[in-house]
């Protein structure tokens, strides 16, 4: 789900929802393009480097972050301070925050960082950490490994003086929505990751990636179930690329159960499986979590109670390293999925996540 693309065909009833935001998203690039019908977005000089420590690189314990969704990306810088203090309040210690390509490079070499930095800036001087995700491919690319190559290296130079060591690679990639065609592609992925992995540890040898951000999909129509994905992954080479491996076991309306093949939270264990087949040591993390509230979704009562299901399955499964809850604040782009109601009413939802973040 996600961010500026999050077609999950399974849960959401077809890709639609997924379509519909990576439409309104182009659409208001396409306003701001060179040459568009209203003035390029500003060029912005990287942001100057804060007085922060890097970021801890593979928490020992169990990383409790928010990931907020397109929300945060049209706040001003204030606002930004305001929502990325409030997480932090609540007990989030990490966010995972977007750089949208085909925005932030809408033609080869023209870049436009400037409202991600605000984004980036703001989080670090709330004390968040940030697992920046880096993707879904602009159209003019046509050597995709080596154009994502070249932009992966810009953004961890970029960000490197705040700290930002952290990266993912594209989001749910094994759904064809998200993908140069409409079909999921595993080897072109892998190829994709390694480049980019490449350019990022050539600017911070330290620097942890994340890949998969694998998505619940029965396959057909373009996309590959998260198994056959990885599957695809190992084939073509992706072990050794990446320090961890990333998944959204979203499981609403049931709440994440373990040891249930028809729950979402199975991809878990079948993502766990797979990896030691593979003799994969690198850890997981569950990069998006939630459960959308109301007449389409689950009660408030429901969404609490997943998500303290979420936090204890976390902690006691091995190998999970880090828990993301998807989002913070219900908005136009994935509605009911948040903490606090579009007024910013907490939901029961809230004193949970705080109370587990604090254990």
């Amino acid at each position: 789900m996600s961010i500026s693309g999050r077609a999950r065909p399974d849960l959401l009833v077809g890709s639609a929802v997924g379509l519909v935001v990576v439409a309104a998203l182009a659409l208001a690039w396409l306003a701001h393009r060179p040459g568009g019908g209203v003035p390029a977005p500003r060029s912005c000089r990287p942001p100057a480097p804060l007085a922060l420590p890097a970021q801890s690189v593979l928490p020992a314990s169990l990383a409790v972050g928010i990931s907020p969704g397109a929300d945060v990306e049209h706040l001003t810088p204030s606002a930004l301070a305001r929502e990325f203090g409030s997480m932090r309040s609540a007990g989030a210690r990490w966010v995972r925050l977007d750089v949208f390509w085909p925005a932030a490079e809408p033609a080869p070499g023209r870049y436009y960082f400037c409202q991600f930095d605000n984004e980036m800036v703001q989080a670090r001087k709330a004390g968040l950490s940030v697992l920046l995700v880096m993707t879904y491919g602009p159209d003019w690319s046509r050597s995709h490994e080596a154009d994502f190559a070249g932009f992966a290296g810009v953004v961890a130079r970029r960000y490197s003086g705040l700290g930002i060591n952290e990266f993912e690679i594209w989001n749910e990639p094994n759904l064809g929505a998200n993908w140069w065609g409409g079909r999921a592609d595993p080897a072109g992925y892998t190829g994709l990751l390694r480049a980019g992995a490449g350019a990022i540890h050539q600017v911070d040898p330290a620097a942890v990636v994340v890949a998969g951000a694998l998505a619940e999909s029965s396959g057909g129509s373009g996309n590959l179930t998260p198994g056959s994905f990885l599957s695809g992954m190992y084939a073509a080479g992706a072990k050794g690329s990446y320090q961890a491996l990333s998944v959204h076991p979203y499981s609403f309306p049931a709440p994440p159960v373990a040891g249930d093949p028809a729950n979402g939270w199975s991809l878990v264990r079948t993502t766990r499986a797979l990896m030691a087949a593979h003799h994969d040591p690198a850890g997981l993390w569950l990069t998006e979590y939630g459960a959308p509230t109301g007449p389409n979704g689950v009660s408030d009562a429901q969404q609490a109670t997943e998500i303290a299901g979420a936090f204890r399955l976390s902690r006691t499964t091995p190998g999970v390293r880090a828990l993301f809850i998807f989002e913070w604040i219900d908005n136009s782009y994935d509605p009911a999925f948040g903490l606090l109601d579009g007024d910013g009413t907490a939901k029961p939802s809230l004193r949970t996540f705080t109370d587990e973040a604090a254990r």
